[in-house]
């Protein structure tokens, strides 16, 4: 049965990897996010942590557009965030 696991593992990571697939998870106690390596590497972060405060202050997902990115984040997080110094109608 963990031959089967560790198969199961094997192909899972081999397939997120040619899907250029990751996945975050909000840590509500120490207020950061824990991250895959692919999202590591896709916002060049040093590690797999980043605050929560910090990966909202580098705006990586704004481009014009941080009332979508916020509304994401804090339906995920469910916290109050503020607002992005990027955006010129004070969203909240």
């Amino acid at each position: 049965m963990k031959e089967q696991t560790n198969y199961d593992y094997e192909k899972y990571v081999q397939i997120a990897q040619m899907a250029k697939m990751g996945w975050w998870e909000s840590d509500l106690k120490n207020q950061e996010y824990i991250c895959s390596d692919f999202i590591v590497d896709l916002l060049g972060l040093e590690g797999n942590r980043i605050s929560f405060t910090e990966f909202h202050q580098r705006s990586f997902f704004c481009g014009g557009n941080c009332e979508t990115a916020f509304r994401c984040a804090r339906h995920f997080t469910r916290i109050e965030l503020g607002a992005c110094s990027h955006a010129d109608d004070g969203i909240r």
